[in-house]
This record gives C-alpha cells, structure tokens and sequence, in this order.
C-alpha cells in the first residue's frame, strides 16, 4: 500500500486566494463583453461550474494575453517504479520503513511537482478571468508537452499503478478547468483527453484484472474511480464515467451504520488518516455524478453523509473511530488539531449538501483549500456553488 495524502501546497493557495475578490466581479463584466460564440465542442460534465466563475467566453479573458509567469514543464516521467513506503513484512500496511518512504518520495517528486504546475495554471485561468485564455494556454503546453511523449504509461510495480489514479484525476480535473477558454480546434486538447482516457483505462483494466485484492475495494478503487470519471468527462467516455461512478457505489456500498469503512478501519493506528484520504476521490465522484443528473449523496442510505459525519467527528474526537479500529489512533502531524488544509479540501462541495457545525469551523480555519489530486483551489472552484445540471 502506498501513502495516502499528498503534501499541501499552502503558498500558491494563499497566492491564489488574493485574485478571488476581483474575479467574480470580472466575470460579470465577461457576460457584457461576450464575443461570438465558436465552434461548438464536446461538452464535458465535470465537477466545477466554470461559466459561474468566469463567465461565457468573451475578449475579457484576453485583456492579458502574453507576459503570465508559465512554468517550464519537468521532463516528461514516462516509467516509474515506485514501491511501498511501508514495510513489506507488514501486511496490513500500518508500519512505515522510513528507507523506503524516502525513496518513495525521490520518485515521485518529479509527478508532484509537474501536477502542481498543472493545476496552478488551470487554477489561475479561474482566478483571473482577463488572463483567462493566456494561463489555460500554459496549463495546456504544460498538459500537451507530456502527453505527446506518453508520460506515465509505464508503471512497473503494483504501487506505481495504483497511486497513478490520483495523478490522472488531478490532471484531468485541472484540464477540465479550461472549459470553452481556448479555440475549439485546439488539436492540443484532442491530444491530452486522448493521453488521459488511455492512461484511466489502462488504470482500470489493471483495478478490475484483480477483483480479489483489498485495494480494488478501498481507496485506491475510489482514486482510480475519480481518474477514470474525470478523464472520461474530458474525453466524453461514457464507459469510463461509469466505472469510475460504480467505483464510488463500492465504497458507499461498505459504509457501515457508524459511518465507518471497514477497510480503512483495517488499517489501524491509521484508520482515521485512510478515512480521510479516502472520502476525498468518492465527494468528487459524487460532484460529477451530480453534474449528470445522479445523485450518488442518497444512495445505500446517505451513506456518503453517514461517511462524511464520521470522518468530521474523528478529527476532534477520534475514539470511536479508535474502538472500531481496535487501535488508538495517531495524532496529527506536530500535534496539530486536525490535517493539513488540502485533506479537507473535499468539505467545500460536501458541506454544501450536507450542513455540519462541526465541519464547517474546520472548513473556515483551512481556507483557502488546495489539493492537488482534487485540481487544486477547491474554495476558488466551488465560490459559485455546485455544477447540477
């Protein structure tokens, strides 16, 4: 099994978090200044109600359209072979081998890296609507450059290509983002829905090639879930939106009564982190399900809300979580009160649906929030409210 939560980014959220005032006003001024409409797209049904943020395509977004600060692109990482941080003779996965987890780090770093730039243009191009079309023309060079030397298609260990899901969501969240910003024939956006789909597919026949095996029904399911429906909305897979949507109902399907999922309870001392690191890729699953007319929040009984409940309630009080897991649970990092803001970047379409006090004064002291693998400033894409459709 491989770590859970990504390391937040609390610097480009803070960064980000300065452009928000003005574009909601930009934005209204997009409506006044709409130019005609082009050729008429594919159009994805993903998460983010784009239009609401940054309004119809218009000459606004090109106000500024040369001199934005893009990233150079890493060198594309074709093959990866990462394996576990956690000691090969633990075979539920709870006692981390501190060697391993730093080479674990070093291989991944290159991937992290390259997503955050990713979706830090995409997140700009929300953020500010007259430079819109000059930073979704970054986040696509930056997309294009890799999916024209076929980047992370080789992955050679197990762990490689179950933690590939969080990358393929992330990216392919970030480059739905981009929406109607750049020109309809654009053959780089063909190139990337291409690179992405083929990248969730490979990810999900690798997932159903081993029905026995826990991490086909626990998190990493629910990653790969989130990379094959986002994936699928860039490409307009049905197929793969499907899967990824069942792969949530696998998850919400085991929710027990107490709000728990017994596979992450399986993890012990680190039943709470899993929890949490869990019910990020199912909240978004359920977003883009919404977005197409399901409503995945009632199904199996509210499941969802019921996960959603317990995994607020163990931040402060992590006893009954500890009782079902038959272990005291780790405290947070530095004895913190509670995670890094990016794992709680999930609660920002969640409460919208489902009030909680508790959540929200966790919510409101981890703003902004950003997370990468969820395509990054939560609080900026969800400002608007839900994409239902």
């Amino acid at each position: 099994m491989t770590p859970g939560p990504q390391a937040a980014h609390p610097g480009r959220a803070r960064r980000l978090s300065s452009m928000r005032r003005s574009a909601l006003v930009l934005a209204g001024l997009a409506i006044c200044l709409s130019a005609p409409a082009r050729a008429e797209r594919h159009s994805n049904m993903g998460p983010f109600a784009i239009e609401k943020l940054v309004g119809p395509p218009s000459a606004l977004h090109a106000l500024i359209s040369t001199g934005v600060d893009c990233p150079k692109a890493p060198e594309p990482v074709v093959s990866l072979d990462t394996e576990s941080r956690y000691d090969p003779k633990d075979r539920k996965a709870i006692e981390v081998d501190e060697d391993r987890a730093a080479a674990y780090r070093e291989k991944v770093a290159p991937v992290r890296d390259y997503l955050r730039a990713v979706v830090e243009a995409a997140n700009r191009s929300v953020a500010e609507p007259h430079a819109r079309r000059a930073w979704a023309d970054c986040a696509a060079g930056l997309l294009d450059g890799w999916a024209e030397a076929g980047a992370l298609s080789e992955m050679e260990t197990t762990t490689a290509k179950l933690i590939r899901g969080s990358q393929i969501a992330g990216l392919s969240l970030a480059a739905l983002q981009l929406g109607d910003a750049l020109d309809a024939d654009d053959p780089r956006m063909g190139r990337i829905a291409a690179w992405l789909a083929g990248l969730a597919r490979d990810g999900r026949a690798f997932v159903d090639s081993r029905p026995e095996a826990s991490s086909s029904r626990a998190n990493h399911r629910y990653w790969n879930g989130l990379a094959a429906a986002a994936a699928g909305s860039l490409a307009g897979d049905g197929a793969l939106i499907d899967w990824g949507i069942d792969s949530a109902r696998i998850g919400l399907a085991q929710v027990d009564a107490n709000g728990f999922l017994p596979l992450e309870l399986a993890r012990g001392k680190r039943a709470r982190d899993y929890h949490i690191y869990a019910i990020a890729p199912l909240v978004m699953i359920a977003e883009i399900a919404a977005s197409r007319g399901l409503d995945l929040y009632a199904e199996h009984d509210h499941a969802l809300r019921r996960l959603g409940g317990a995994v607020i309630a163990s931040i402060a009080d992590p006893e009954p979580m500890a009782a079902a897991a038959g272990a005291p649970q780790l405290p947070f990092k530095g004895d913190a009160e509670g995670p890094p803001s990016h794992r709680l970047a999930w609660l920002e379409p969640f409460l919208r649906r489902t009030p909680n006090e508790e959540g929200a004064a966790l919510l409101a002291a981890a703003r902004p929030t950003s997370y990468s693998a969820l395509g990054g400033d939560l609080t900026l894409l969800f400002s608007q409210g839900l994409n239902d459709r």
